[in-house]
């Protein structure tokens, strides 16, 4: 979401990266709970350590670049060809424990606003690197990212015609049920029905 004179737009932008949990190490405890981050400007970590273990990498459709030339969001980027996933955050597991995050912007508050998952992340960081693991389950619990789940045309069709039919169909029950009540006081207290 970027500000423009005429107002927010809302784009696609190659170097900020909308990581997905598939994407989040499920080995760690760091990361077991945390669903996305959103991290700009982010470089690539070397993984040459057997110590080191990766947590967080870009999508398999990402690139490498020295040269930022034009990083203007309006301004389409053509990634090159020999695209591939890089880690962006990794730890080191054997002896005093080290983290490494390749970008110090996911945590500032202006990503904080929309991205809560990305607090999550840099708490548990912390309390992962402190040995403080007991509070992953308790700050998880605070935090819930929503995703909204991809569906085929035909459950779409399904959902759409369920809840446009509900509200009719409610309404013709209880006004059956109205009905119903409306006869046996009329016949309980011996008035013509109308």
């Amino acid at each position: 979401n970027f500000r423009s004179e005429s107002g927010p737009l809302l784009l696609s932008y190659p170097y900020w990266l909308g990581i997905k949990e598939d994407k989040l190490s499920d080995e760690n405890p760091l990361t077991a709970r945390v669903e996305a981050l959103v991290m700009p400007w982010v470089s690539s970590i070397d993984l040459s350590s057997e110590e080191v273990k990766g947590l967080v990498w870009s999508s398999d459709e990402s690139f490498l670049t020295k040269r930022l030339t034009d990083i203007v969001p309006s301004e389409k980027t053509v990634p090159p060809e020999d695209l591939s996933s890089f880690p962006v955050a990794a730890v080191r597991t054997e002896g005093v424990k080290v983290g490494v995050v390749a970008d110090s912007d996911f945590i500032k508050d202006s990503f904080l606003q929309n991205n809560p998952q990305n607090l999550m992340f840099g708490l548990n960081f912390v309390d992962y690197l402190s040995q403080e693991e007991g509070l992953f389950d308790i700050r998880s619990k605070d935090i819930v990212s929503s995703g909204i789940k991809p569906m085929d045309d035909k459950e779409k069709a399904l959902t759409k015609g369920l809840n446009l039919a509900s509200p009719v169909i409610l309404l013709s029950v209880l006004y059956l049920i109205q009905l119903q009540i409306r006869k046996r006081v009329n016949r309980a207290y011996g008035k013509k029905e109308d």
